[in-house]
């Protein structure tokens, strides 16, 4: 007899979710998206992408929801009933490209257009559907597109091509937060919107260097190694990563030092945390063998 993955307790939650769905959902249930990747996930897939979430969900957005705007544990745990949903579509998506790009699967077969379809629709039906929500779905898919297209092309970009990919990348971490505005009522200002997505496009890096040689084998995009594909050499590589994430970091701590209002000390704060990450990326970038 198969073996439930579930104990009682996460069961009864996962019902109680599903529940909460239907009743607040305007009569919308969760549901899978319409189009598949004509691939399988074994077991070590499928805690792959619990990781990936919950480094998301423990440190990202935790740090913007409760650290931040104050938002109580309870509040942000209701909003992950929705993040969960959102996040999972595309984390199974990038990691269907992932198995194809690395020949552990032989075809792909999906259909982007219906994917993002069925995510618009999704946070249409629970409310949580704007503008800012739809360009930064779009660019999520417009990142996984670009992903699979690059599949054993080995194309040479240029580092202005390559930096300007972050845009896209992190737009589903854009999409998270901006669902957790929405279903906490926060009021935020353009101006700390644009200091997390740069927050973001640097953490990224960071989490390229750290995953660097697992990217390497499963062949996804990764900052360095398109850097050193379009470079004559590693070492130049490694020189124009580091001199962007210190110009970039900069350019964060620059941002919080001029944010004003009751939250500057916030900012001030995750500024000096960053000098710290970055202190300790850099340190890793060279030990890295490039």
């Amino acid at each position: 007899m198969k073996k439930n993955i579930f104990g009682k307790g996460e069961t009864v939650l996962i019902d109680r979710m599903k529940e909460k769905f239907l009743i607040k959902g305007n009569g919308s249930a969760l549901r899978e998206p319409a189009s598949q990747a004509t691939i399988t996930f074994s077991n070590r897939e499928y805690f792959y992408i619990l990781r990936k979430m919950y480094h998301t969900f423990m440190f990202d957005m935790k740090e913007f929801a409760v650290d931040f705007y104050e938002i109580s544990i309870e509040e942000y745990i209701n909003t992950l009933l929705w993040l969960t949903y959102v996040q999972s579509v595309i984390y199974k998506l990038d990691l269907s490209i992932e198995k194809y790009a690395s020949n552990i699967s032989t075809g792909l077969d999906v259909d982007f257009e219906l994917v993002r379809n069925e995510l618009k629709l999704f946070l249409k039906n629970h409310n949580l559907f704007d503008l800012e929500i739809d360009r930064c779905i779009n660019s999520v898919i417009q990142y996984l597109v670009f992903e699979k297209e690059q599949i054993h092309q080995n194309n040479r970009l240029s580092k202005e091509e390559i930096f300007n990919i972050l845009d896209l990348k992190s737009a589903d971490l854009e999409i998270l937060r901006r669902i957790i505005i929405k279903v906490c009522g926060i009021r935020i200002q353009k101006k700390e919107m644009g200091f997390f997505k740069l927050l973001d496009k640097i953490r990224e890096i960071f989490d390229d260097i750290r995953d660097y040689e697992e990217d390497l084998n499963l062949k996804n995009f990764n900052t360095l190694l398109y850097l050193k594909r379009g470079c004559d050499s590693p070492d130049l590589a490694l020189d124009i990563l580091e001199e962007y994430i210190e110009k970039e970091c900069a350019r964060c701590v620059s941002f919080a030092e001029q944010m004003g209002g009751k939250k500057r000390n916030k900012f001030l704060a995750i500024g000096t945390r960053l000098k710290q990450e970055k202190n300790f990326y850099l340190t890793e970038l060279h030990r890295l063998s490039v």
